[in-house]
């Protein structure tokens, strides 16, 4: 049985990653990777303060899904990064 620690720590994890899910929706990779992010963190933490949890194999799957959307994000970022420079070169040249 989970102690009372990490269902709040649990909680917690599937708040910010609703919350990253509806900002990617909206729009905001970046943030919406700072959301994947916690939501990582806190489940690492769970993993590692409860490393006999029947759960830490649910934990460890969504730890990978979220790391690969974290990745896809940021590589989405990276094309928009560049996009933007790539146009802001081209009103700067005659």
């Amino acid at each position: 049985m989970l102690s009372m620690a990490s269902e709040e720590l649990e909680k917690l994890a599937i708040k910010a990653a609703n919350e990253a899910i509806q900002l990617e929706r909206q729009g905001y990779p970046s943030m919406a990777v700072a959301k994947f992010t916690r939501a990582v963190d806190i489940l690492k933490q769970l993993c590692s303060l409860y490393p006999r949890s029947y759960q830490n194999k649910v934990y460890q799957d969504y730890i990978r899904q979220y790391e690969k959307k974290i990745q896809d994000l940021g590589g989405q970022q990276e094309v928009r990064r560049r996009s933007r420079q790539s146009s802001a070169s081209r009103k700067l040249t005659p």
